[in-house]
């Protein structure tokens, strides 16, 4: 099941790319990039072990964004030590980052429930 997991990191990793690459900021290419993997999961579910639904939430960990949480908190922690003309710019940083590392698991923990809602399981063993 390692290659299957390698596979969809390796197929979420590229659609989020291409999403960056064609303009879109990076939650909105982590949503589709998710979004493509858990629905080709749900789609391919009949060929898969018991452990397909696993797929889709492990190819979605290489996006989560850690090193901009890092810069996130490095800001906070610059601005407890920031002189009075330096706060606005650690804190405006740290929001920033802080930020679009929220809306960045909100986007794929989003993109993941979506075909379970789409798809349940019980249409996919009818057809």
């Amino acid at each position: 099941m390692i290659l299957q997991c390698f596979g969809s990191g390796a197929a979420a990793l590229a659609v989020r790319t291409a999403g960056q690459a064609a303009g879109l900021d990076l939650p909105e290419a982590s949503f589709f990039a998710a979004l493509v993997v858990a629905t080709a999961e749900r789609l391919l579910h009949k060929f898969q072990s018991s452990h397909g639904s696993i797929l889709s939430l492990v190819g979605c960990i290489p996006m989560v964004p850690g090193s901009i949480a890092a810069k996130g908190l490095m800001n906070l922690f610059a601005l407890l030590r920031a002189h009075p003309s330096e706060e606005i710019f650690a804190a405006t940083n740290a929001m920033k980052n802080l930020l679009e590392v929220t809306f960045t698991l909100a986007a794929i923990g989003t993109a993941l429930a979506i075909p379970r809602l789409i798809y349940p399981r019980k249409m996919l063993h009818l057809s």
